[in-house]
């Protein structure tokens, strides 16, 4: 009988003979389990599949193993990182193969999982149901509909944190684990659940050893709408398991695994899986994320890519992609584009990937909204164009100063020119014929916010400009600190004076506007023929005064511009005052930004009327919007700008304490060079106050009374040169000046504003003044001899008086010290 089952005597011989009953011995081809049979991971599956003749082989080995014999040994190990060699045989046949990535389904099998619920394990027994057990369908759609309704009536529940870290510890204790106090931290966020929104955030909750207890926990039908598990230190098999506890939810939207750097394929493969499912935001960022890696991830948004007959299928419903500081290559970025192209995502964030001049093509194909390959759409549109538009100093001119320039810069309205306005009607023209073009090409893809902020494109952004000439979807573009030279800008904003849908440009960090003024003349075209331009941001981009007066020039004719960023640049008196006359005309900004000195007594008032015009523009447009929620979103940047931030400076009246402590400083270091100005400004705002408070402490104010008294002796002394005794303890006297001269002559520009009009004549005070300077430097006599009936010229003449000098030197040396801007 042994013979006939196939086995051989020595099995049966090696049986005992009496009824005691042997330890069963140590196997010797099986490891050991670890402590608790429930930690025992599935062992590795193999990869015999990949071999085209398994079905020979197989049934080979079934007749070998009938007669006993060896089997033919085709296991090729599985593949992991520690074993390097399998890994590589594993590649290179599914390479010879032809299939080098897996098909969703596939993965999808491969990762299922199996949920058991130990509460509902119960004996069945037939004869208690009227159906027979051999209806197996019939008993499979009736667990199906009983689990479904337990689980929608579990997801429409209020959980109560108790319940959640009740089943967290039943988890741990069947996994034999003990229970992390961080993550029963965690489930006391389901206090503010609502009905719509469950999230669970478990940021910097070091998850490397508690993940699977986690995921039996989480794959309870809660309802959860949001997990978030940043910096949790997940190795590929816990992000893995926690994906497929999400998937049994049905209700995930949002996910993020930014910062665990240990995941790899397996895990972004089930995380692909989840795309097709309910997931509409995604966060992948500070992953070093390969071709591979993103070809997994993003397996169900590559999908076929519609063709000029119709529109092609969604595949996924994710609208938000975040991949900051992936490390990303070409490669992966063209699959990137192809997804975007080919589903329905409409927010992609690529900060901090340090995509170089070489990444720029990639990106611009991504943009390419209608079918065919990127060569095909340069054609295209090379042939569209035809004609060109007359080049960009023709509109508002850069060889000399156009008529804007000079009603800007001497305070006279701004004439809208015939010709200027016929050359922006006929640009204009062209543009809307060239989209009429495109009008019956299907278009694809729905990419609304394209953000590459902090990469390397450089000059290279013209490729972007170029794609979005014809594209149809992108709203925001945000190329912020990309080292975009004015060159770069110059090619972007004359792209995009082709396009119609961009309504935020985001070039700030960048040194795009200055010296170089090629960039700040394209984008001011831009501003006044763009339909739908809304926000432009140039915060830090080297504006000069040049380019000041350049950007003030388009603002009457920006009729659709909304908010305008010129912050953290150095603004002059000219550019601000260049700014105020323009925004008389503009009737649509809403928010001039602008950084100014709130000390400043020159810029504020004038920064005060463009303030005063945005602030009227917000109230007009609040009034026309029909939903109080936006109304109140119109005037929000208005309100957290910086020229706000710096006009509430200036207008906070300083308390008497605080008057008194600036005014003390000032009179003790008046004998070390503190100027009458400073001395003359601390006394009056010291008055001022004075006479504003009513309810100050009887000691504070008698101390401010001595003070001001102090300061008025301190100014007396100082314009009249002083007493003998504080002579000898104090630096020479300067010269007896008037208080208004010495305002023009030590404040940080001058002439003052009642002269700023004439700021580019030779009429005013300081051209007068370095005119006589040269007169008396070039001619018999160096000084004149009634310098004592006019002491600031002798001041000057004094100060930067040289024999090897000549009149123009000299008269330049005085302007570069009173900081006057000639144009």
């Amino acid at each position: 009988m042994a013979e006939e089952r196939g086995a051989s005597p020595e099995r049966w011989t090696s049986r005992p003979l009496s009824g005691e009953v042997s330890a069963l011995g140590a196997s010797h081809t099986r490891a050991r389990p670890p402590h608790g049979v429930l930690r025992a991971t599935a062992p590795p599956g193999n990869n015999n599949a990949l071999w085209r003749g398994k079905e020979l082989v197989y049934g080979l080995n079934s007749k070998l193993s009938l007669q006993n014999l060896p089997n033919i040994p085709l296991k090729l190990g599985a593949r992991n990182a520690s074993n390097p060699v399998s890994g590589f045989v594993h590649g290179m046949l599914r390479r010879l193969n032809g299939s080098e990535y897996e098909s969703l389904d596939k993965v999808r099998e491969r990762h299922r999982r199996v949920h058991f619920r130990v509460e509902d394990m119960v004996h069945t027994y037939a004869i208690a149901h009227t159906e027979a057990p051999s209806a197996e369908g019939a008993t499979r759609r009736r667990l199906e509909q009983e689990y479904t309704k337990r689980a929608m009536r579990l997801r429409s529940r209020a959980w109560l944190p108790q319940e959640l870290q009740g089943l967290y510890r039943m988890c741990c204790r069947a996994r034999e684990e003990q229970p992390l106090v961080s993550v029963l931290a965690v489930f006391e966020q389901a206090a503010s659940w609502t009905h719509t929104e469950r999230a669970l955030d478990f940021t910097a909750v070091h998850l490397r050893h508690g993940s699977i207890a986690l995921a039996d926990a989480l794959g309870a039908p809660m309802g959860l709408t949001a997990v978030v598990l940043e910096a949790c230190a997940l190795a590929d098999s816990d992000a893995c398991a926690l994906v497929h506890a999400l998937a049994l939810q049905g209700s995930v939207r949002k996910l993020s695994l930014a910062g665990n750097p240990a995941v790899r394929l397996d895990a972004w493969q089930a995380v692909g899986a989840l795309l097709s499912c309910t997931l509409t935001h995604l966060d992948v960022s500070e992953n070093v994320l390969s071709q591979s890696d993103v070809c997994a991830l993003l397996a169900s948004m590559l999908g076929p890519i519609p063709s000029s007959e119709g529109h092609g299928a969604r595949n996924a419903v994710l609208t938000r992609l975040q991949m900051e500081q992936c490390q990303l290559k070409t490669g992966a970025l063209e699959t990137i584009a192809h997804a975007v192209r080919a589903s329905a995502l409409r927010h992609l964030s690529l900060r901090r990937n340090r995509l170089g001049p070489a990444c720029a093509e990639a990106l611009a194909l991504s943009l390419v909204d209608y079918p065919g390959a990127w060569e095909e759409h340069a054609r295209k549109m090379q042939d569209s164009y035809g004609q060109r538009i007359a080049r960009v100093q023709d509109l508002y001119g850069t060889e000399a100063p156009g008529s804007v320039s000079k009603a800007l810069l001497h305070g006279t309205p701004v004439e809208h020119v015939a010709e200027r306005e016929a050359q922006r009607a006929q640009l204009q023209s062209h543009v809307a014929t060239l989209h009429n073009t495109l009008a019956h090409v299907p278009r694809i893809g729905e990419l609304r916010i394209l953000d590459l902020k902090s990469n390397h494109l450089g000059a290279s952004v013209a490729w972007l400009g170029h794609a979005l000439k014809a594209n149809r979807t992108l709203r925001v573009l945000s190329v912020n600190e990309n080292q975009v030279p004015p060159e770069g800008l110059a090619e972007l904003a004359s792209a995009l004076w082709y396009n119609r849908t961009l309504e935020t440009l985001d070039l700030g960090r960048n040194p795009c506007c200055g010296p170089d003024l090629a960039g700040v003349l394209a984008l001011r075209v831009l501003l006044a023929v763009h339909p739908g331009l809304r926000r432009v941001f140039l915060p830090e981009t080297q504006l000069t005064s040049g380019a000041f007066v350049a950007l003030a020039e388009c603002l009457p004719d920006a009729h659709t511009l909304h908010h305008l960023d010129l912050s953290r640049n150095s603004l002059s008196l000219v550019g601000i005052m260049a700014l105020e006359l323009a925004m008389r005309e503009n009737i649509t900004m809403r928010c001039l930004d602008l950084t100014i000195d709130p000390s400043d007594e020159e810029t504020v008032p004038i920064a005060r009327k463009i303030y005063q015009v945005c602030v009227a523009n917000t109230e007009a447009a609040q009034a026309r919007a029909a939903n109080d929620a936006h109304a109140r979103q119109i005037g929000a940047p208005l309100a957290a700008s910086a020229l706000g931030a710096a006009l509430r400076a200036a207008s906070a009246a300083p308390t008497l304490a605080e008057a008194l402590v600036v005014a003390r400083r000032v009179l003790e270091d008046a004998d070390g060079g503190k100027t009458l100005f400073a001395l003359a400004k601390a006394q009056s705002t010291l008055l001022h106050v004075l006479q504003q408070t009513t309810d100050a402490e009887e000691g504070l104010f008698d101390e401010a009374l001595r003070v001001n008294e102090a300061l008025l002796c301190a100014i007396d002394a100082y314009k009249s040169g002083g007493d003998t005794e504080t002579r000898a303890t104090r630096p020479p006297a300067r010269p007896t000046l008037d208080t208004d001269l010495v305002q023009q002559l030590e404040s940080p520009r001058s002439p003052n504003v009642q002269r700023a009009n004439g700021l580019l004549t030779e009429e005013s005070e300081v051209f007068r003044m370095t005119k006589n300077l040269e007169a008396e430097h070039d001619g018999p006599a160096h000084v004149s001899p009634d310098h004592e009936s006019n002491p600031a010229r002798h001041m000057l003449a004094e100060q930067f008086y040289d024999e090897d000098k000549t009149g123009a030197e000299l008269r330049h040396e005085i302007l570069e010290a009173t900081h006057h801007d000639v144009a």
